[in-house]
């Protein structure tokens, strides 16, 4: 209720921008799904701009349109959530048994890949159902195969880390 009311408080003015700060903390689920609704609805029903101070990035990832990643002071980037999606660069997930085995063929047809405990991850620029056809012919069972695209959360923790792997 003190969040509900703290924005209500702040519409009172009619105001052009409305800043908040983690506006879903200490929300239940249903109230998050309420406020996030409420709060993706300022821009078109009352002409309000909204920024939005979080560290709860998939909660971001679900409200905002444009995106600012600032680390130490810096601002690393700003723009459209798709435009730092087209940024990221997207990968093949696979789980295939037996895994060894697999590894072996794709060093040996030259297919570069990494890998986890759990999956191998492939250039997404391959087409994922000719790979899944290739690997059913020559005797693979694939478990899993999907295009994996990175959420905000591991996408900002790169840019800050320097790395920047995945972009």
């Amino acid at each position: 209720m003190k969040q509900r009311l703290g924005i209500a408080q702040a519409l009172l003015g009619n105001p052009e921008l409305l800043i908040l700060d983690e506006p879903t903390n200490g929300l239940y689920p249903s109230g998050i799904i309420e406020m996030r609704e409420l709060i993706k609805s300022f821009p078109e029903k009352y002409g309000i701009t909204v920024l939005i101070s979080s560290h709860i990035l998939s909660e971001i990832e679900l409200i905002a349109t444009h995106v600012g990643i600032i680390n130490k002071g810096k601002l690393l980037f700003q723009g459209t959530m798709d435009d730092l999606r087209a940024k990221q660069k997207a990968e093949i997930q696979l789980e295939v048994e037996p895994r060894a085995d697999a590894e072996a063929y794709f060093n040996e047809i030259g297919l570069r890949f990494k890998g986890d405990q759990h999956f191998l991850y492939l250039d997404a620029n391959l087409q994922p159902f000719k790979l899944n056809r290739e690997l059913i012919m020559n005797g693979f069972e694939v478990n899993q195969l999907m295009v994996k695209k990175h959420s905000l959360e591991e996408i900002f923790l790169s840019m800050t880390s320097g790395k920047e792997e995945i972009l």
